[in-house]
């Protein structure tokens, strides 16, 4: 059995703004880090043992966001800037990224 990967603050401040931090099952990230992927609009994508992703409502969906959230409880956490939202599912281990949506697609 592999040890589990440890994400640091400091890999996530290492990383471009707006990029992908992929999560394999069995990795911890620190409290920290998730505040800081938060801050610098990094995806986090936990994956499960299959290879699937585990987040939640991805961009590639057609589907409404907004109603997507309305219809799975939770806890969420919008974060609104000119005209685009992101949106981060709150979990056990943390944020999760969760979807995007721009005013322009509401109008």
């Amino acid at each position: 059995m592999s040890k589990p990967k440890l994400i640091l603050e400091s890999d996530v401040r290492a990383m471009a703004r707006g990029s992908r931090l992929v999560i394999e099952k069995g990795t911890i990230i620190t409290p920290a880090a998730l505040d800081s992927a938060h801050e610098r609009d990094i995806t986090l994508d936990r994956r499960s043992g299959s290879g699937q992703s585990g987040l939640a409502g991805a961009s590639k969906s057609k589907e409404c966001l907004w109603h997507k959230m309305l219809a799975e409880p939770g806890k969420y956490l919008v974060e609104v800037n000119d005209g685009n939202a992101v949106v981060w599912l709150l979990g056990d281990n943390g944020p999760v990224a969760y979807g995007r949506d721009k005013l322009e697609n509401h109008r």
